[in-house]
C-alpha cells in the first residue's frame, strides 16, 4: 500500500510518510496552546488531512487516543467525518450500495510534547541529513556546485537509489555510489558493443527496443550523478560541523538515564570546541537543549555552560537553553527575571516554542516517559512506545487508560477482548504538532519487528 496525493489537504513525502499543514501546526498546537481559535483551526486541518489520507488508501481506522489531550478532539472529529461519509453513501445508494471493501487499520495519535528532543537531534542517515543540513521544500533540494545553484527532486517512486538508501547511514551510500556508476558504464558499454556487433537487419529489428531503453539509461545516470553531488555536499557539511560526533552523543543522552564521566567530558569538549562553521553555535545549542531536557542538570552547571558558550559563539542566543531549564524547575522560574525573552520571538523559534511548553516532570523533563518505555531500544520515545504497544497488544498497564474508537463500527472499544490488533496489518502513526525525517526513520524501522506496514505523519 502506497500513499498517493489524491487530495490537497496532505502532502506525500515518501510512499509511507505524509504531512498536514506543516508550516503552522507546531506553532498553533504546541507554542500557542492558549490561543483557542488557532488550535481549533489546526485541529480541523489535521482531521481533514487524516480523513483524506485514509480515503486515499481506503483505510478505516481504529483510533487510539489519550483522554484530555489534543488527540481526543482529533479522534472524535475524525470519527464524525467517517460517520457522515457512511450516511451519505447509504442515502445515495440505498440498499443497492456497493462500496469498496473497508480495510481496517490502527491509528495511533500522539502529541508532539511527548518527545521534543527528537526534533533537535542530529542524524547520521541520508534523508534526515539532507533535511537537516541542506533543507527540503516540496520534495526538492538546492545545492551549490561550482558557484551555481542546482535543483534536485527527491522522487521516491522513480528513484531506486533513494528508495534503498533514504534511511541508511550516509557512509553506506558514499561507499556504493561509485560502484553504481561503474555498473551503469558497464551496462552502457554492453549495449554499444551489442549494437556494433549485430548485422544491419538485426540492428534495425532491435532499434525500437534500443530507443526505448535510452531515456531510462539516461535517467539512471542522472540519478547517480545527482546523489553523488548530494553526498559530496553532505560530507563537506558533516566534516565542517562534526555531525557524526553530535549524533553519537545525543543518542546516548536520550537513551540513557545517567551519563558516564567519559561521555560528560566528550560533551564538554564538543560544546567548547571553537568551530567556525556558520551553524556551529546552533549545533551546540541543540546539544545543550537535549542534555537539559533529558538530564535536568543543576542550575549552576547550566549557567556555567551557557556563559562559556556565549563567549565562544556570541551570535547564538543560548539563553533559550536556560529558559528550558527554568520551565523544568518551576520553583526557580519565579525568581528569574534577568533572562526573560521577548514574546515576539516565541512564535518564530522552535527552541522558544519548546522552552515555553515543557512542563516539570520530576528529576528529568521526560522522566515519566523514560520510565514508561523502560530501557529504550531506540532514541525515539514515540518509536519505543509504538513498539511496546504492539508487542503487549495494548495490554500493558501503562496503556490501561488509553481510549479507542472503531470508525467502521462507530463505537468505542471498552474491553481488552475487543482490542484485537492481530488482524490490523497496517499501522498509522500521527504526531500532532509536527514530525521529522529522523523520527520517521525510527518508526518505520519497526515494520519488520512488529510485522506491520507503517505509515507515518
Amino acid at each position: 500500500m502506497k500513499l498517493q496525493e489524491n487530495y490537497l489537504s496532505f502532502f506525500c513525502h515518501t510512499p509511507n510518510c505524509f504531512s498536514i499543514c506543516p508550516e503552522k501546526t507546531y506553532s498553533s498546537l504546541i507554542i500557542n496552546r492558549t490561543q483557542q481559535v488557532a488550535i481549533d483551526n489546526e485541529i480541523k486541518n489535521i482531521v481533514n488531512g487524516l480523513f483524506s489520507v485514509c480515503e486515499s488508501t481506503n483505510l478505516y481506522p481504529v483510533i487510539r487516543f489519550k483522554k484530555g489531550d489534543i488527540s481526543e478532539t482529533i479522534a472524535y472529529e475524525l470519527n464524525a467525518l467517517f460517520q457522515d461519509k457512511a450516511k451519505r453513501e447509504e442515502q445515495e445508494n440505498g440498499f443497492r450500495r456497493q462500496s469498496r471493501k473497508k480495510t481496517r487499520c490502527l491509528l495511533l495519535l500522539f502529541d508532539r510534547s511527548m518527545d521534543k528532543s527528537i526534533m533537535l537531534k542530529h542524524s547520521w542517515t541520508y534523508l534526515p541529513l539532507i533535511h537537516d543540513l541542506i533543507g527540503v521544500s516540496s520534495n526538492q533540494i538546492k545545492i551549490k556546485e561550482e558557484g551555481k545553484e542546482k535543483l534536485y527532486d527527491l522522487d521516491f517512486l522513480q528513484d531506486p537509489i533513494l528508495q534503498e538508501y533514504a534511511v541508511k547511514e550516509i557512509l553506506e551510500l558514499g561507499e556504493n555510489i561509485d560502484k553504481k556508476l561503474q555498473e551503469w558504464k558497464l551496462k552502457y558499454d554492453e549495449m554499444n558493443s551489442k549494437a556494433q556487433s549485430q548485422e544491419v537487419t538485426q540492428l534495425f529489428s532491435n532499434l525500437n527496443s534500443v530507443l526505448d531503453s535510452l531515456p531510462q539509461i539516461k535517467q539512471e545516470r542522472e540519478k547517480i550523478e545527482a546523489h553523488s553531488s548530494i553526498c559530496t555536499n553532505l560530507f563537506d557539511l558533516v566534516k565542517q560541523r562534526d555531525i557524526d560526533t553530535f549524533d553519537g552523543l545525543e543518542t546516548e543522552i536520550i537513551k540513557k538515564k545517567h551519563l558516564s564521566s567519559k561521555t560528560q567530558k566528550e560533551m564538554e569538549d564538543l560544546l567548547l570546541n571553537l568551530n567556525t562553521s556558520p551553524k556551529a553555535g546552533l549545533d551546540r545549542l541543540r546539544l545543550l537543549c537535549i542534555y537539559i531536557m533529558n538530564m535536568n542538570p543543576k542550575k549552576s552547571e547550566v549557567r556555567a555552560k551557557i556563559q562559556k558558550l556565549k563567549e565562544l559563539f556570541p551570535d547564538t542566543n543560548f539563553d533559550v537553553a536556560y529558559k528550558i531549564w527554568l520551565k523544568a524547575n518551576p520553583s526557580e522560574e519565579s525568581k528569574a527575571t534577568e533572562d526573560a525573552q521577548d514574546d515576539d520571538d516565541s512564535n518564530q523559534s522552535l527552541f522558544f516554542g519548546i522552552a515555553s511548553s515543557v512542563k516539570n516532570r520530576g528529576k528529568s523533563l521526560w522522566g515519566d516517559v523514560k520510565s514508561f518505555v523502560g530501557d529504550q531500544t531506540s532514541d525515539s520515545i514515540i518509536a519505543n512506545v509504538v513498539n511496546q504497544f504492539i508487542s503487549s497488544k495494548g495490554e500493558n498497564v501503562q496503556f490501561a487508560n488509553d481510549s479507542y474508537i472503531d470508525t467502521p463500527l462507530n463505537r468505542e472499544l471498552d474491553s481488552l477482548e475487543e482490542r484485537n490488533w492481530n488482524d490490523l496489518k497496517t499501522l498509522m502513526v500521527y504526531v500532532a504538532g509536527g514530525g521529522s525525517y529522523y523520527e520517521y526513520q525510527r518508526v518505520v524501522e519497526l515494520e519488520k519487528t512488529i510485522n506491520r506496514q507503517i505509515i507515518y505523519g
